[in-house]
């Protein structure tokens, strides 16, 4: 799913499944993430500031900084 630069300021995505979602310049402030699967998932320049994402799992997920997050893998 392409969420570029998607305004999801507070969305409640818990449990979603965003695998290979391009996350890239969303806004995802206060979003609650919890339990999602963001496997192979882009957040380039995203911004996740106080974004809730217990139990979420990253899986080659591309993080804001460029790093490649493979927790949960």
């Amino acid at each position: 799913a392409d969420l570029s630069g998607a305004a999801l300021f507070g969305a409640d995505l818990t449990d979603a499944i965003l695998r290979n979602a391009d996350l890239s310049s969303a806004r995802l402030n206060y979003a609650d993430l919890s339990g999602a699967n963001l496997s192979s998932a882009t957040f380039i320049d995203a911004d996740l500031s106080s974004a809730t994402m217990t139990g979420a799992q990253f899986c080659n997920s591309v993080m804001p900084d460029g790093t490649t997050l493979s927790s949960g893998c």
